[in-house]
C-alpha cells in the first residue's frame, strides 16, 4: 500500500502539483493578511484606548491645576472688587479717599477689569501642557497609521529623533516657575500688592 502510494504521488500529473501549490500561496496570503488586519485592528483599539486614558489623566492635571489657579486669581479679584467698592462709594467721605488722585483709582478699576477677563485660554498656553514628568518621559517608538487604518512603518531618521529626545530632556529640566500660567500669576500678584501700596495698605 506504502509503495502503491508513493507510485501515485511519483506519478502525479503537473497540474495537480500545481494546484496543491497554488492552494498553499492562496492560504499563505490569507493567513497574513489576517494577521495584518488583526494586527492593525489591536494597533487601533489599543491607540484608543490610550486616548482614553491620556484624556482622563489630563483632565484630572488640568482641573487640580485650574482650581488652583482660579483660586489664587479669584483672590486677587476679591481683594480689588472690594477696595473699589469702598472708594467708588460716593457716601464715603473719609479724608483716605478724598486724597486719593482719580489716577490711582482708575488704576485699580483698570487692574480689577484685567483680572475679570482672565480666561484659561489666557492663562494655560500651548507652552504649559508641553511640559513632560520625567515618568512618562520615553521616546516614542510607536508606527505610523494611514487614513485607512494600515500600519505603516515610521520614516524618521536619527536627527529627528536626536531633537525629539532633546524636547524631553528640555521639558524636564524646565522649572515649574518658567511657564505661563505661574509667570502671569506672579505677575498679577506684584501688581495687585502695588495697587494696595498706593492705597496705604500692606498686603
Amino acid at each position: 500500500m506504502a509503495s502503491s502510494a508513493s507510485d501515485e504521488d511519483i506519478w502525479a500529473d503537473d497540474t495537480e502539483l500545481s494546484n496543491v501549490s497554488y492552494d498553499r500561496e492562496i492560504t499563505s496570503r490569507q493567513w497574513r493578511k489576517m494577521g495584518e488586519e488583526f494586527g492593525n485592528i489591536g494597533y487601533r483599539e489599543g491607540i484608543e484606548e490610550g486616548k482614553e486614558v491620556t484624556i482622563q489623566e489630563g483632565f484630572n492635571q488640568g482641573f487640580i491645576e485650574g482650581a488652583r489657579f482660579g483660586r489664587e486669581f479669584g483672590r486677587l479679584r476679591g481683594y480689588l472688587s472690594t477696595l473699589t467698592e469702598i472708594y467708588s462709594n460716593p457716601t464715603n467721605d473719609s479724608a483716605s479717599v478724598n486724597s486719593l488722585s482719580s489716577q490711582s483709582l482708575k488704576n485699580l478699576q483698570d487692574l480689577e477689569q484685567e483680572l475679570a477677563d482672565i480666561t484659561a485660554d489666557t492663562t494655560f498656553t500651548k507652552d504649559y501642557f508641553v511640559q513632560v514628568s520625567p515618568k512618562k518621559a520615553k521616546k516614542c517608538a510607536c508606527k505610523n497609521v494611514s487614513e485607512d487604518g494600515k500600519i505603516e512603518n515610521s520614516n524618521e531618521d536619527e536627527e529627528d529623533g536626536r531633537d525629539k529626545d532633546k524636547a524631553i530632556s528640555d521639558a524636564i529640566r524646565r522649572p515649574v516657575q518658567d511657564n505661563d500660567a505661574e509667570r502671569l500669576l506672579a505677575e498679577y500678584k506684584r501688581r495687585v500688592e502695588n495697587v494696595f501700596k498706593e492705597f496705604g495698605i500692606e498686603m
